[in-house]
């Protein structure tokens, strides 16, 4: 059982590398811990590493150095099917590219997602209803994904986010910048 003060997630000295004709550092000894229902925006310069730290956080890029730990387990050993696991049971990853379905519908988008986890049509289709309620686009469900504004597209991105209720819900880059409304939302899925 997880004590209450152990950190959802916790980086410990990560380092993370990027090689090729020069070694060029992503993430140098960052030290940083995460509660569960904790709010945290992370900021800085273009090219200070707050993409990197987005991917090596969502499990899509691996580190070099240093130690991630989940629930105050380490994930320095996880192969490439523990990765895997906690990308699907854990995470969810807003990407600054939406990762929609551009010519589905926004319906579509939402139901074909939950359909890959196995889920029967009907009750796919019941759910995405419940989602696209939640982030105000119910009455978009048959537009094309294409054809919503930039606000839209993000909320899209954060009903196919919440799916799977993750522990962890990363907003990487332009998608970061939610407004209050928006803000509100993702806090009333999250409680």
């Amino acid at each position: 059982m997880k004590d209450e003060k152990t950190p959802l997630l916790s980086l410990q000295n990560l380092c993370k590398y990027y090689t090729g004709s020069n070694v060029v550092v992503g993430l140098n000894h960052l030290n940083i811990s995460f509660r569960a229902g904790e709010f945290v925006a992370i900021t800085g310069e273009s090219g200070s590493g707050k993409s990197t730290l987005a991917h090596v956080i969502s499990g899509m890029l691996p580190y070099e150095g240093g130690e991630m730990l989940l629930n105050g387990k380490p994930t320095s050993h996880f192969d490439s099917g523990d990765w895997e696991r906690y990308r699907r049971e854990s995470v969810s990853f807003i990407s600054q590219n939406y990762g929609i379905l551009p010519g589905s519908t926004v319906l579509g988008n939402v139901v074909s997602a939950l359909r890959i986890t196995g889920m029967e049509k009907g009750e796919a289709e019941q759910k995405a209803e419940e989602l696209l309620r939640l982030v105000e686009l119910w009455d978009k469900r048959s537009r094309r994904a294409a054809k919503l504004s930039s606000g839209q597209k993000q909320r899209l991105c954060i009903a196919r986010a919440l799916l799977k209720k993750p522990k962890i819900l990363i907003l990487d880059d332009s998608t970061s910048a939610v407004d209050t409304h928006t803000d509100a939302m993702i806090r009333k899925a999250f409680a």
